[in-house]
């Protein structure tokens, strides 16, 4: 068994290293190719990140970048986001984030420099993206480490709550960008949100029954058809959470993670932030957040629960699949699982649908196979 084992890491690890030999080529074909001014370009030190720092859509690799330009060496410390796969779905969602970024970067919002290349392939692994790697720790640890200096403390929400405020509402040459693959559901000809969240889910359904969720989505499709009040729309990133901010030595933040930005009804991006802000802080944070976004943003909006009820089952399918697809990693899921009050949002959901749902945590241990955590409290 032991042997068994050992070669099948042997297997792995010289698959691998395969793999990154192949990235490696081709990243020094793609920059020898774009940048003719560069003399010996370098490319070193090529890590892949581990799965908890990924996503399913994507490998995540940090490399360094040498290269002489005008009689001077320089270096790069730099990220590549390289696709699972060729499809053109997967393309199209990329060009869409190279495009955000690289229009918020040029009018100052803070955001990782892009190393545009078009549409490239590497190493037969579909599209990619190449950024400029930001040094830093998480917000989120940020505000963990200053939960006792509360002049600390307001100044990293007070700046969150900015952050969102200013994507909410950015224009380039003064006009909104209209961003994403989804986008044409907002017009008023297909006044659905529900379509670009849970497009995923009815093909998931297919291989998972899971009963809570099919019926909140039912109610979802059918409130959505009811929705009379003004769109409220704007760039949304689509995971806007304190993970995804960066805190730069210089005190400066750094929005990074952008897969999900379109043009949307920010409320989905305000209620998916109150949600995971709740989860992985607490409820008092995620309350002073919103209140803090309410004072800076100048726009009246109209709230309804039809978002919150939006956000927490795209949350659940988000839960379902990674758990369901990925039976390797239900030790991870679970441990999220541990951090969530499934009962806050069975109440939450209840009280806005008057749905008589099931007990959500149970239905979806029994549906995904995930097991009841065994840590102590």
């Amino acid at each position: 068994m032991l042997r068994r084992r050992t070669q099948a890491l042997h297997a792995l690890s010289e698959k691998r290293k395969m793999e990154n030999k192949a990235i490696l080529q081709s990243l020094q074909h793609v920059f020898e190719t774009n940048n003719p001014e560069w003399e010996n370009i370098k490319i070193e030190n090529l890590e892949l990140q581990s799965f908890e720092k990924t996503n399913v859509l994507s490998d995540i690799y940090f490399f360094d970048l040498l290269r002489n330009e005008n009689s001077q060496n320089k270096q790069l410390k730099l990220v590549l986001k390289l696709g699972l796969g060729t499809d053109k779905s997967t393309a199209s969602v990329w060009a869409s984030e190279r495009q955000v970024m690289s229009k918020l970067h040029e009018c100052g919002y803070s955001v990782p420099r892009i190393l545009d290349f078009g549409e490239n392939l590497i190493a037969d692994r579909g599209a990619f993206i190449v950024m400029e790697h930001i040094e830093g720790r998480n917000l989120s640890e940020a505000i963990d480490e200053s939960v006792n200096s509360t002049e600390a403390l307001n100044g990293y929400l007070d700046r969150y709550a900015e952050l969102m405020v200013e994507l909410h509402n950015f224009r380039y040459n003064g006009e909104m960008i209209n961003i994403g693959r989804k986008n044409e559901m907002f017009t008023s000809g297909h006044n659905n949100p529900v379509a670009a969240y849970l497009d995923d889910y009815l093909k998931f359904s297919n291989q998972i029954q899971y009963d809570s969720l099919s019926n909140i989505i039912d109610w979802l499709l059918i409130e959505s058809k009811k929705l009379e009040i003004p769109l409220e729309l704007g760039m949304t990133h689509g995971d806007f959470q304190t993970d995804n901010v960066m805190v730069q030595e210089s005190g400066n933040f750094c929005t990074i993670d952008w897969g999900f930005a379109r043009t949307a009804d920010i409320r989905l991006d305000i209620h998916w932030s109150n949600l995971l802000n709740r989860f992985r802080h607490n409820e008092l944070i995620s309350e002073r957040i919103y209140t803090l976004y309410l004072k800076h943003q100048e726009r009246k909006l109209t709230d309804n629960p039809f978002f919150e009820v939006l956000s927490m089952t795209r949350l659940l399918i988000g839960l379902a699949q990674l758990a369901y697809r990925s039976k390797n990693y239900h030790e991870s899921v679970d441990k999220f699982i541990y951090n969530m009050d499934m009962g806050y949002m069975e109440r939450k959901i209840s009280e806005a649908t008057e749905l008589t749902l099931p007990d959500l945590e149970s239905d979806f241990r029994q549906v995904t196979g995930v097991k009841l955590l065994k840590l102590n409290a």
